[in-house]
This record gives structure tokens, C-alpha cells and sequence, in this order.
């Protein structure tokens, strides 16, 4: 039989098919499921990310280093959309496999990016604890910041200069808020007729633009006496006042910011507001 070689040599070429792949592998919402874990694809992808590396490399030695931070940049991106993609697909296969066979699958899923055994252990974890809520009936919304400690809202508490409500802060306690997964997380602000895609509900001791503490230094710049608590897609704010009220900040060009304009009340309390939140595939 006769056979024949693809060989790409151009630099562009290169280029072009490491952000085909790329795509094919996380893309949220594939057409066909069976690429972005196969060991076939995950080897192409390393294999051109290689050849990138040391095409380049060789007139900058300086390249080696770069594509090393952007692809552990990349990390936590990549997580989410294998994330996404094993609680979206829930590949049958995966509950019979063993756990050296998983942490294979990991890997194909993650590649060209090379997880550490721990992280492989980590992922592995947290697909089982979303897998098993799922089973159960419970909907995931949320990639959840993990728990807040009595401790840790005490001091967050301090530093807001309020208490929180109770409702809230058990939320914070056993959750820590989190960002949308798999879906867009919509809810809807009737007083608009709109709904609202939500982003993030912000949490405590997390990555800056995250984090409660940090957001609310600028309480200057939102309405008075509510606390910001979280964003939506679009950048809208949520925001809730003393009594646990939760409000949508749709536009915040104003001369005066500390005024309830633009401030449309979504629900009486955060489980309420919760219990809006819908889902909507998300595509990007």
C-alpha cells in the first residue's frame, strides 16, 4: 500500500494548526465529542506545540521560555473547559475505568498542557464530587471557590465594617461563591424584561478579581449601603443590601455613583436569588 507524509515546515503553518487544534480540543460546544480526549489528538498537539518551540527556538532561545508561561497560563483556562467538558459529556466509559486509566484520560484531555500527578489527582476529585451531585438531581451552576472558614467571615466582616446576613454567610461558609460552569447561569430582572447571564459570584481569600474584600474597597463608586457581591457577563453588578435584598447594577456611568440609579431589585434574599438562576448553553 502506498503511503504517503504530511509534512508542515512554514512557521505560519505551524502556528495555524496549533490553534486549529486548540479550538478542536476546547471547544465548549463540540460536534464531535470524541477529539478532545483522544490519545491521537493529544499526541498531535504536543507534537506541533514541540516543533513550534524548537522551530523558534532556534534563532531565540528566548521562545522556550515563553511558550513554557503562556501554556502554564493557559492552565487554569484549559481546567475549566475539561471541566466542562466532562460534566457536559459525561463520557460513559469513564465509571469503568480504573484510576491509572483515568489519569491517562486526564492527561489526553489536558494535553499539550502536562498536568502534575497531583493536579491529575485533583481534577480526577473534582469531576467525582460534580459527577455525584449531578446523579443525585442537584444542578450545578458554579465552580465553587471551595468553603470559607467562621474565622475568615469574622475577619471579612471587620473589614466590610457590617455583618452579614445570616443566609449569606452560611452560603459563603459552604461554598465561598464561584464561577459559572458548562452553562450560562441566567437570571431574569423583570423590572427590565431582560435575562441577565451571571459570571461570578464573588468569594473570600480567592484570586483578586474574585475576591469580596478587594471589590468592596471601592464601596465608594456603588450605591450606598450595599455590599457588591458579584458580576455578570456582561459586567453588570450584583449587589445586596442590609437586609439580604438582591439587586442588579445594570450601568455605572453616573456622576454619582453612591445613588440607587440603575439598581433593579431581583429577589428577597440570596437562596430566593438563587433559586432564579437558569441555565443556557454557553458557546463561548
Amino acid at each position: 500500500m502506498h503511503r504517503s507524509n504530511l509534512i508542515v515546515e512554514e512557521e505560519t503553518e505551524l502556528l495555524a494548526l496549533h490553534r486549529v487544534i486548540f479550538e478542536a480540543k476546547f471547544n465548549l460546544s463540540p460536534s464531535d465529542i470524541d477529539i478532545q480526549a483522544s490519545p491521537y489528538t493529544a499526541e498531535l498537539a504536543q507534537r506541533v506545540l514541540r516543533t513550534i518551540v524548537k522551530v523558534q527556538s532556534a534563532t531565540d532561545m528566548n521562545k522556550i521560555e515563553r511558550w513554557s508561561n503562556w501554556l502554564e497560563h493557559k492552565k487554569e483556562w484549559i481546567w475549566e473547559r475539561c471541566l466542562s467538558y466532562m460534566l457536559k459529556i459525561q463520557p460513559s466509559h469513564w465509571i469503568r475505568m480504573d484510576y491509572s486509566k483515568k489519569c491517562d484520560y486526564v492527561q489526553w484531555l489536558f494535553s499539550p498542557y502536562d498536568l502534575l500527578e497531583v493536579d491529575v489527582e485533583r481534577f480526577i476529585g473534582e469531576v467525582e464530587k460534580y459527577r455525584q451531585a449531578i446523579d443525585k438531581g442537584h444542578p450545578i451552576f458554579l465552580r465553587s471557590f471551595g468553603y470559607a472558614t467562621d474565622v475568615i467571615l469574622d475577619e471579612l466582616e471587620q473589614k466590610l465594617g457590617r455583618k452579614l446576613p445570616p443566609g449569606y454567610r452560611t452560603y459563603l461558609r459552604n461554598h465561598n461563591g464561584g464561577k459559572v460552569l458548562v452553562h450560562y447561569c441566567t437570571f431574569v430582572v423583570e423590572e427590565l424584561n431582560e435575562v441577565i447571564p451571571l459570571h461570578v459570584i464573588f468569594g473570600v481569600h480567592v484570586e483578586k478579581r474574585y475576591d469580596l474584600a478587594y471589590w468592596n474597597t471601592f464601596k465608594d463608586e456603588f450605591p450606598t449601603g450595599h455590599i457588591l457581591i458579584g458580576e455578570t457577563a456582561a459586567g453588570g453588578k450584583i449587589l445586596m443590601d442590609d437586609l439580604e435584598r438582591i439587586y442588579y447594577w445594570k450601568d455605572m456611568e453616573y456622576d454619582d455613583p453612591t445613588r440607587n440609579e440603575g439598581l433593579y431589585k431581583v429577589a428577597d434574599n440570596f437562596d430566593a436569588f438563587q433559586s432564579t438562576w437558569k441555565r443556557m448553553i454557553k458557546t463561548i
